[in-house]
């Protein structure tokens, strides 16, 4: 039980570094960010692309759609080693119209996934709501094109935490 709770804090500890770093980045690149050209956020309603992690359901796809110029919507599915791993949510788009795209979202769905080595009858998906910050990083050279980085903060319920101890008692 010692290991567990090194592991758990390992990741929290994990997760507040990388926090910070994204605070720092976007603050960066959000600066460097405001040159004048001009990015439609219109030209492309529908984006499909591939991703690994929860805001792709794992290893899987995710088709988002703009609603309107500072909101999209999206959902996905993928394989998170346990089976179907799906989400669904919306995103708020502060920046639609720079290269760079800063953006507040918040999701419904997988947001974690318990693999036991040898004992397959303990795997078990959870589902509940994670909210996250993300940005776009629009390509000069192919117009439509972009990059996706989010970063998601999984708000696990009760039922998980149940299951951890109960699992690794």
């Amino acid at each position: 039980m010692g290991g567990t709770n090194l592991n758990i804090y390992f990741y929290f500890i994990l997760k507040i570094i990388l926090l910070f770093c994204a605070i720092i980045f976007f603050s960066f690149k959000i600066s460097l960010a405001q040159d004048t050209a001009s990015y439609s956020s219109n030209d492309a309603k529908l984006n499909l692309g591939l991703g690994i992690g929860i805001d792709y359901g794992g290893i899987g796809i995710r088709l988002s759609a703009l609603a309107a110029s500072h909101v999209s919507l999206f959902i996905a599915a993928g394989y998170n080693l346990n089976g179907l791993g799906y989400n669904f949510g919306a995103a708020y788009r502060f920046t639609p119209f720079y290269q760079t795209c800063f953006y507040y979202s918040m999701m419904y769905g997988y947001n974690a996934v318990i693999i036991i080595k040898d004992a397959s009858q303990y795997n078990k998906t959870f589902y509940g709501i994670s909210p996250g910050i993300g940005l776009e990083l629009h390509s000069r050279k192919r117009h439509g094109n972009f990059l996706n980085l989010e970063l998601l903060i999984p708000l696990r319920t009760q039922e998980y935490r149940d299951y951890i101890i109960a699992v690794f008692k």
